[in-house]
C-alpha cells in the first residue's frame, strides 16, 4: 500500500473518532429495543460482573471493548424502554376502555392545521373520566383532534383552550400488508396512540384562552400570513412553506411523486443550507474582526439566530442536526480548536439521541445523518477525481460530487423506505441545488421586504414563482424520462443489511486496496442478489385478494401471477390509488395494473373471483366466489336465507356492531368464511391453478 493510501486508511482508525466506540453500540441497542427485551436480572449481573472486573483492573483491551459495547447496548435499551411513554402508568391510555366513549379534559397546544375536510389540532390530555358519573382521573399525554365540518362549526378554538367532550378514541390504522406505510408505528413514535373525530355537539365544555399566542408561535403564524399574502402561485407557496417552516401539508402527491422520482426531496428538507444563508452575512464578517469581544457577540448573536429559527419550525431532527453542528463548529472556531466534522457529527447524534431515542426511527434524522456522513467520507476523494481552475466549471462538478458522494450511505435507506431509485438525480441536482439556493434566500428577503413595503414581497414572490415554474418544468420532465422499472424497487430487511455490508466491504476494498477485500466484497454482492431473486420469486407466487373501504365508498384490489386487477367506484381520487394500491404494485413489482370502475350493483367477475352483492342465488360456480352484504341485505332479511354456500362473505362497514355481534355468535362455526370490513380490510392469499381455480385460501387479515 503506498503512503498516501496509508495515510488515506490510516484516518479511519478509531484513535481519530473514538465516541464511534459508543455511538455504534447505543444506536444498535436502540434499533433492537423492540426486538430484544433484556430483562433486569440480567442487565443487573451484567453491571455487577462490569464493575467487578473493571475494580480488580484484570481488564484487557479486548474485554474493555466488549465491556463498553455491552453496557452502552443494554442502556440504550432501557433508555428506550423508559422514554416510551404508553409505559407510564401516568398516560391516559391506561384508563380507558376500547370501544366506548370517554370523557377527556384536555388543553390545545397548537394551532389548528386546515385539512380536506378537518382542522386538526394538538392537545394535551389532561384528565379522563368513564362516564358522566365517575370521577375524573389526572393524566397525561396527548391526541391529535380533528374537528369535522369545519364550514359549518361555531366553535373557534385557540391556543390555550381548555376542552371537555366525550367520544369514541380511535386507535390508528395497522399497515395492511408488510409494503404499505406504518402510520401507526410512525405516530407512536411522536407519542401519538390515539387520534379523535371530534363534532361541535360532542363538546360539553369549552373555555376559551384570554392569554396570547407564545412569541414562537406567533412569529410563525405571522411569517404563513406573509406567504399567504404574497404567494399566489400555489406550487411555489407549497414549496416555500416547507423549506422554510417545515410545513409540508400543502404539498400536493404528484408534486412529491415527482421529487422522489428524481431524488431531490432533501432540498425541501431544513438543513446545514437554511443555517448557512441565515448567518452566512454575519460569519462574513468574522475575518475581517479584530476585536474579539466583537467577534463573541457576532458568535452569540449567530447562536441565537439559528436556535431562535429551528423553534420556529418545530424542532424537526433534520433541523436540530445541522443547528448542533453548527453550534459545535463555531464553539471550535471561537476556541481555535481544530475541528472534525465527523466527530461533530457523532457527537451530535449522540446528543440527540439520549435527549430523545425515538427519533431513531425518525426518516429525516435518518436520511440527515447519513447524507452528512457519506459526504464527509466520499466527498474529498471524488472531488479530487477532476480538477480545474475554470470556477463554473468547478461549481458544477462539486454538485456533482455531492450528488455522487451522497449516494453511498442513502441510496440503501431510498430503496428502502421509498421503493425507488432515483435514476437522473445527477442530473436533478444541479437545477435543485441551484434553485433551493434561490428559493430559500428569496424567501428571507421576501419576509425582510415585507416590513419594509409589501408590494416588493409581492413582486418578489411573482418573480420566485416564474422561477418555480421553470424549475418544476424541468423535474417534470426528467421525472418522465426516468424508466417505471426504477420505480418499483423493494428490499427487505436482510437485503438493506446487507445492502450496508457490501457498502463497507466497497468502501475498505478502495481504501485498503487489498485482493481479499474485493472477494469479500465480490461475494457479498453475490448474496446480496441471491436473496433478492430468492425473494422475487416467491412474490411471484402470491396471489392476493384486497378489499378496503374509504368514505363510504369499497375497493378490490387482486394480483394474479405479475398482473394486478384494481376495481374502484366511477370518480375515485388519486390518493386513494397512491397510498393504497401503489405500495403494493412496487412491492410486488407488478408490470400493469387495470382499472375497471363498478357501483355497489354490479356483479364482476375476473379469470380467479367472481363478486356478487346481496344475497340472489349463492352457489359456488368453481371459483373464488365472494358475497358483499351490508346493512339493506341483513336488516329484517330472514337469515335462513344467509346460506355461505363454501363461499367468503365480507360484511361491509354500514353493518352496526349489534348485527356484528349477532352474525358472530349464529354462525361461530363458520367464522373464518365470514369477515366484518368494519373491523379491518380484507386481505387473503389466493393458491391458483393455471385455469385460474382456487384450490385452497386463507385469511390472514381480521
Amino acid at each position: 500500500m503506498s503512503k498516501s493510501n496509508q495515510n488515506a486508511y490510516n484516518q479511519w482508525g478509531l484513535s481519530n473518532y473514538p465516541l464511534v466506540r459508543i455511538v455504534v453500540p447505543y444506536v444498535l441497542g436502540l434499533l433492537l429495543a423492540d426486538s430484544i427485551q433484556i430483562p433486569y436480572p440480567f442487565i443487573v449481573l451484567f453491571f455487577s460482573l462490569a464493575t467487578l472486573i473493571i475494580v480488580s483492573k484484570r481488564l484487557s483491551t479486548f474485554w474493555f471493548h466488549f465491556v463498553l459495547f455491552i453496557s452502552c447496548f443494554v442502556f440504550a435499551n432501557i433508555w428506550m424502554e423508559k422514554s416510551n411513554s404508553k409505559l407510564h402508568s401516568s398516560n391516559y391510555s391506561h384508563h380507558i376502555t376500547s370501544n366506548k366513549k370517554q370523557i377527556l379534559a384536555v388543553k390545545i397546544v397548537s394551532t389548528g392545521e386546515e385539512k380536506e375536510r378537518s382542522v386538526l389540532y394538538e392537545a394535551k390530555v389532561l384528565g379522563v373520566k368513564k362516564d358522566a358519573t365517575s370521577k375524573w382521573e389526572a393524566v397525561n399525554g396527548k391526541i391529535p383532534i380533528y374537528l369535522l365540518d369545519k364550514d359549518d362549526i361555531s366553535t373557534n378554538l385557540s391556543y390555550g383552550d381548555t376542552l371537555i367532550f366525550e367520544g369514541y378514541l380511535n386507535e390508528f390504522q395497522v399497515p395492511y400488508t408488510k409494503y404499505h406505510f406504518d402510520y401507526q408505528k410512525y405516530m407512536f413514535h411522536r407519542g401519538f396512540f390515539h387520534q379523535i373525530f371530534l363534532r361541535e355537539n360532542q363538546i360539553l365544555y369549552h373555555g376559551n384562552n384570554i392569554q396570547e399566542l407564545p412569541l414562537l408561535l406567533r412569529t410563525r403564524s405571522k411569517i404563513q400570513d406573509i406567504l399567504n399574502e404574497s404567494i399566489q402561485n400555489p406550487t411555489t407557496h407549497a414549496l416555500m412553506s416547507a423549506v422554510l417552516l417545515n410545513e409540508k401539508t400543502n404539498m400536493n402527491p404528484e408534486l412529491r411523486n415527482h421529487f422522489s422520482k428524481t431524488g431531490i426531496s432533501h432540498i425541501i428538507a431544513i438543513s446545514g443550507m437554511h443555517v448557512s444563508i441565515l448567518c452566512g452575512f454575519l460569519l462574513f464578517l468574522i475575518p475581517f474582526i479584530r476585536n474579539s469581544k466583537i467577534k463573541i457577540f457576532i458568535f452569540l448573536l449567530a447562536f441565537i439566530l439559528v436556535w431562535t429559527y429551528i423553534a420556529i419550525t418545530k424542532f424537526p431532527p433534520s433541523a436540530i442536526r445541522a443547528a448542533s453542528m453548527f453550534t459545535l463548529g463555531i464553539i471550535g472556531i471561537f476556541l481555535n480548536r481544530k475541528v472534525y466534522s465527523i466527530n461533530n457529527l457523532i457527537i451530535t447524534a449522540l446528543i440527540m439521541l439520549i435527549y430523545q431515542p425515538l427519533w431513531i426511527w425518525d426518516v429525516g434524522f435518518q436520511l440527515s445523518f447519513l447524507a452528512v456522513l457519506s459526504i464527509l467520507c466520499f466527498n474529498p476523494s471524488i472531488q479530487n477525481l477532476f480538477k480545474t481552475e475554470n470556477k463554473i466549471l468547478h461549481y458544477f462538478w462539486s454538485i456533482i460530487a455531492i450528488s455522487l458522494s451522497v449516494q453511498f450511505l442513502v441510496f440503501p435507506l431510498i430503496l428502502y423506505y421509498f421503493n425507488s431509485f432515483p435514476l437522473l438525480v445527477l442530473l436533478a441536482n444541479i437545477p435543485a441545488v441551484i434553485y433551493s439556493f434561490i428559493l430559500l434566500s428569496g424567501s428571507f428577503i421576501l419576509i425582510a421586504m415585507y416590513f419594509i413595503h409589501p408590494k416588493i414581497s409581492i413582486i418578489l414572490g411573482q418573480l420566485l414563482s416564474y422561477i418555480t415554474e421553470a424549475f418544476y418544468s424541468t423535474i417534470q420532465w426528467l421525472s418522465h424520462l426516468t424508466p417505471d422499472v426504477f420505480q418499483s424497487f423493494h428490499i427487505s430487511n436482510i437485503e438493506l443489511i446487507l445492502l450496508y455490508i457490501l457498502v463497507l466491504t466497497v468502501m475498505l476494498s478502495i481504501y485498503k486496496k487489498s485482493l481479499k477485500s474485493w472477494i469479500v466484497s465480490a461475494a457479498m454482492l453475490s448474496l446480496l442478489v441471491f436473496t433478492h431473486l430468492k425473494e422475487q420469486q416467491i412474490k411471484s407466487k402470491e396471489d392476493f385478494i384486497f378489499i378496503f373501504q374509504q368514505r363510504q365508498s369499497y375497493y378490490i384490489f387482486l394480483k394474479i401471477n405479475n398482473h394486478g386487477y384494481f376495481i374502484q367506484p366511477p370518480e375515485s381520487s388519486y390518493d386513494t390509488y397512491q397510498y393504497n394500491i401503489t405500495p403494493l404494485e412496487k412491492g410486488y413489482q407488478l408490470k400493469t395494473v387495470d382499472i375497471f370502475e363498478w357501483t355497489l350493483w354490479e356483479d364482476v367477475s375476473l379469470s380467479s373471483i367472481i363478486l356478487k352483492k346481496g344475497f340472489s342465488t349463492m352457489n359456488n360456480d368453481h371459483k373464488f366466489s365472494l358475497r358483499l352484504l351490508g346493512f339493506a341485505d341483513i336488516k329484517g332479511k330472514d337469515k335462513n336465507n344467509f346460506s355461505l354456500n363454501n363461499e367468503q362473505v365480507i360484511i361491509l362497514s354500514d353493518v352496526p356492531y349489534y348485527l356484528i355481534d349477532s352474525l358472530r355468535n349464529e354462525y361461530s362455526p363458520l367464522t373464518d368464511s365470514i369477515h366484518f370490513l368494519r373491523e379491518a380490510p380484507y386481505f387473503a392469499y389466493l393458491n391458483t391453478s393455471s385455469e385460474g381455480n382456487n384450490k385452497n385460501r386463507s385469511r390472514v387479515a381480521k
